[in-house]
C-alpha cells in the first residue's frame, strides 16, 4: 500500500471549527427565493420557514366581549334588581344602544359587551324577581345577588394583542401551534421561503442499486445478492430532510469509479437553476476506492476540511464551488457508515440547511442527563445515540443499544438524544453510571 493510502493530507479540524467554517460560509449573500402560501393550506403550511413577520392587522379582541353567561350592567348601580332590556349572544350586535341606569343585557360567552355597561354578573350570582309577572321566556326583571365590580367578566379591547404586534417573527417554522394564530392575524396568505431541493449521491460498489427501481418490486421481503448491500443511507437522508421541510433528490447510485463520480458531480455542480446542496455518502475515507475528495480537488472545489475530530464521522468532509453560472454549491460529502450519515446529518446538515433556509433557530437545544452506564471515552468527541428517560426526579440518557459502532443503524432506533461525551485525558478515561454529561436533542422528548 502507497503512503497515499496510509497519511491524510487533510488535518483533523476540532467540531467547534468545523461548525464555524461552514456558518462562515453560509453569509447573508445567500438568498432563498420565496412564494405566498394560502393559510388554509395546510400540508403547503406545515414545516415552512416565514419570510415575513406576521403582524397583527386589528386589536384582539376588536371589541369588548363577555367571558361569562349572564348580564352585563352599569357596576355604579350595585346589587338593585335590573331591567333587561336587550340580548345579545356571540356574533350579535347591540351598537345603537346605550345602556342606562337600572338596565341590564343579557348575555352569552363571547358576545359583545353593549355602551354604558362596565362589568358582567354571572348568572348564578343572579335570580328571578319574585313578583315579577310570567311573560314566557321574555324576561323582564332580574336580580343582583352579588354587587358587580368595573371590569369583572370582561375581556377588553387588545387583551390578547394590540393592532402592529408581531404574533409570529419572521425566521419561525411553522408548526400546528400557529395555525390558530394565523386565522387570527387576519392575513389570508404568507410569505413562506421556498423549500430548498437538495442533491443526493450515494457511492459504494456494493449497493444494489436494483433496489431503486420501485415498478418491479412485488416480493414484501427481497434479499440483495450476496455482497451487495441496500443503501440505508439514502432512505436516512431523505426522511432527515423532511423533517426539516427540504425536497430530496431522486436517488443516485455511482461506482466508486472516479471518472464516473466526476462526471456526475460536475453535471450537478453546474446544473443551470440546479440545488444549491450536494449530500454525497462513502468514499471520503483512506481506502484504494475512496476517491471523493481527490474528484471534489479535480473540479475545482474549495475543500475546507476532510476530517473532524468526532466519533462517528471521522471522514466528514466540507467543500464548496463557484459554478459556470457563478452560483455557489455547497457540497458535504459524508462517510459511508450509516450511523456516521446520520450524526452528520444532524450536526453539521441540517443546521446549515436551516440557516439557508431563513430560519431563526438553528441550533439544537443541550441538556444535562445522566449516564445509563459506565462509558469508555474515546480520543475523539463522541456523539452516542440515546432515548430521553424520566425516572422520578432523574433525567436519564438511555444507550438505544448497545452496540454503538458506526455502521449498526439500528443505534439509531427510538434516539432523540445524541450525548456528547468529550474526549479522553489522563485524567478522564471514562464517564460513570449516573454521572451527568450534555445531550443534544434531535428528536420530540
Amino acid at each position: 500500500m502507497t503512503e497515499h493510502f496510509r497519511h491524510s493530507p487533510y488535518p483533523m479540524v476540532p467540531m467547534d471549527k468545523a461548525l464555524a467554517i461552514i456558518s462562515e460560509e453560509t453569509g447573508s449573500d445567500i438568498i432563498v427565493s420565496t412564494e405566498m402560501v394560502d393559510i388554509y393550506d395546510f400540508r403547503g403550511l406545515l414545516g415552512r420557514t416565514l419570510a415575513e413577520d406576521v403582524v397583527a392587522a386589528t386589536d384582539k379582541p376588536s371589541f369588548r366581549t363577555s367571558v361569562m353567561d349572564g348580564y352585563a350592567v352599569r357596576a355604579e348601580d350595585g346589587d338593585a334588581p335590573r331591567k333587561v332590556v336587550a340580548v345579545t349572544t356571540a356574533g350579535g350586535t347591540n351598537e345603537s344602544y346605550v345602556l342606562q341606569k337600572g338596565e341590564c343585557c343579557r348575555v352569552s360567552t363571547g358576545s359583545q359587551i353593549v355602551v354604558g355597561a362596565d362589568a358582567v354578573v354571572m348568572r348564578e350570582d343572579t335570580g328571578p324577581v319574585e313578583d315579577e309577572q310570567d311573560q314566557g321566556d321574555a324576561e323582564i326583571l332580574v336580580l343582583i345577588k352579588v354587587a358587580p365590580k368595573v371590569g369583572q367578566f370582561i375581556r377588553q379591547i387588545g387583551v390578547d394583542f394590540s393592532k402592529g404586534t408581531v404574533l409570529i417573527p419572521k425566521g419561525t417554522v411553522l408548526k400546528f401551534q400557529h395555525a390558530g394564530i394565523l386565522a387570527e392575524s387576519c392575513y389570508q396568505q404568507v410569505q413562506v421561503y421556498k423549500s430548498l431541493s437538495v442533491e443526493i449521491c450515494s457511492t459504494g460498489n456494493e449497493i444494489c442499486h436494483d433496489v431503486y427501481d420501485r415498478t418491479t418490486k412485488s416480493e414484501r421481503i427481497v434479499v440483495p445478492p450476496f455482497g451487495q448491500i441496500y443503501d440505508t443511507n439514502y432512505p436516512n437522508i431523505v426522511t432527515q430532510l423532511l423533517k426539516s421541510g427540504c425536497k430530496p433528490s431522486q436517488p443516485v447510485a455511482l461506482r466508486d469509479n472516479p471518472e464516473e463520480i466526476r462526471e456526475k458531480l460536475s453535471e450537478l455542480i453546474n446544473k443551470d437553476g440546479g440545488s444549491p446542496v450536494i449530500i454525497t455518502t462513502g468514499g471520503v475515507s483512506m481506502g484504494e476506492k475512496d476517491h471523493l475528495k481527490d474528484v471534489l480537488k479535480s473540479l475545482g472545489c474549495n475543500v475546507h476540511f476532510g476530517r473532524v475530530n468526532m466519533k462517528p464521522g471521522k471522514p466528514a468532509t466540507f467543500s464548496t464551488i463557484t459554478n459556470k453560472h457563478g452560483k455557489k454549491k455547497f457540497i458535504f460529502s459524508l462517510p459511508g457508515n450509516p450511523v456516521s450519515v446520520f450524526v452528520c446529518m444532524e450536526l453539521f446538515v441540517l443546521p446549515f440547511l436551516k440557516k439557508l433556509s431563513g430560519q431563526n433557530v438553528i441550533n439544537y437545544t443541550k441538556i444535562p442527563v445522566e449516564a445509563d452506564q459506565t462509558i469508555q471515552l474515546d480520543e475523539r468527541l463522541e456523539y452516542r445515540r440515546a432515548v430521553f428517560v424520566v425516572e422520578g426526579n432523574r433525567l436519564i440518557a438511555r444507550t438505544t443499544h448497545p452496540n454503538q459502532t458506526s455502521s449498526a443503524v439500528i443505534s439509531t432506533r427510538d434516539c432523540n438524544l445524541l450525548m456528547e461525551l468529550p474526549s479522553k485525558t489522563a485524567e478522564k478515561l471514562t464517564i460513570q453510571q449516573g454521572e451527568l454529561v450534555n445531550a443534544l436533542v434531535i428528536g420530540p422528548i
